[in-house]
């Protein structure tokens, strides 16, 4: 079995995904498995916790995005700002926040450089978007599935 993170009882990571390892990106770091958990916490005199989720790389999640949203990911990258471009730019970073361990400043280095708070405002905006079930934020919904659809 594939994991994230392991923390201890105070919430400190024992095994991390997300963080770097040796020069290693965390989006390359090696997964850690069931197996390694089993061996620290034999070796730890604290309970252990164990977070899992699926994770993609962000440059699959740019052409799900390009798919659905029919851009290009040459224009989806590039500094135009075309409200059809934004939406899915902002779609992308949304889905970014659900399916990677990317932190906003790596995910905007992925939507062809853009600073940490244009992705945490696009991120915002489209969670309002979900939540309130616009055209726009159901668009998002159904990428979300179709997403979700093929990882299982």
């Amino acid at each position: 079995m594939e994991l994230d993170r392991v923390t201890n009882e105070k919430g400190s990571a024992v095994l991390d995904r997300t963080q770097s390892m040796g020069g290693v990106s965390s989006l390359d770091a090696p997964p850690v498995y069931f197996s390694d958990v089993l061996i620290v916490a034999s070796q730890s005199s604290f309970n252990v916790t164990v977070e899992h989720r699926q994770v993609f790389p962000i440059a699959r999640i740019i052409r799900f995005v390009c798919d659905e949203f029919q851009v290009s990911q040459i224009d989806l990258l590039s500094n135009r700002r075309d409200r059809d471009l934004a939406r899915a730019r902002q779609a992308g970073y949304w889905l970014c926040r659900k399916f990677t361990l990317a932190s906003y400043p790596q995910i905007g280095r992925m939507f062809g450089g853009r600073d940490h708070t244009t992705v945490m405002y696009g991120h915002k905006l489209v969670g309002r978007h979900v939540s309130r079930r616009t055209d726009f934020g159901v668009r998002v919904l159904a990428l979300l599935a179709k997403i979700n659809g093929r990882t299982q």
